[in-house]
């Protein structure tokens, strides 16, 4: 581990060659416990990879843990999942991903950062649409308010600053909320 608290793990991740991901992860005594270090700012190797875009790795990090949920649910220092970073990021192939590999979806959808937003909140301010549309679909919910009273819908909406985008998304999928 580095003075920044990471381990082998979070500096592979980014690595385009899966298989040592997973030759690290196998070395570890405990693949849970290895899995689940957070650095000093809280993230894991999972939270690495995402930031990466690098699929493969996600989806074999997500493999190799036992509480798949608890998992995706881990918050940096901000409070932000792993699909707070994915959404951020606009990486549709990696949010997908996580949100396949969830037994239970509601369990990290809806989770707020420290500004109380949401993955659905970041897609709005964003812009967005497909990635909103997925949340939406697996069950974001548009209801929920950010620190400033403002649901992911507002933030569409923000005069001057109007996210065509995720409107039309939210209206697609019939989840507007005003």
């Amino acid at each position: 581990m580095d003075l920044a608290g990471r381990t082998a793990l979070h500096y592979i991740t980014r690595s385009t060659n899966p298989d040592i991901v997973e030759r690290i992860i196998n070395a570890a005594t405990d693949h849970n416990l290895y899995l689940t270090i957070r650095d000093h700012w809280g993230r894991t190797a999972l939270h690495y990879a995402v930031s990466a875009n690098n699929l493969e790795v996600v989806k074999r990090l997500i493999n190799k843990i036992t509480d798949v949920d608890g998992f995706l649910a881990i918050q940096d220092k901000y409070h932000e999942t792993a699909l707070h970073y994915a959404v951020y990021d606009e990486s549709i192939e990696v949010t997908k991903a996580l949100l396949l590999q969830s037994n239970e979806t509601q369990y990290c959808i809806n989770v707020a950062d420290n500004h109380g937003s949401t993955p659905l909140h970041k897609a709005a301010a964003e812009n967005s649409r497909i990635v909103a549309s997925f949340l939406l679909l697996y069950g974001a919910n548009p209801a929920l308010k950010d620190a400033d009273g403002n649901t992911a819908w507002d933030i569409a909406c923000i005069p001057g600053q109007e996210q065509w985008e995720v409107m039309t998304a939210f209206i697609l999928t019939d989840r507007a909320i005003s």
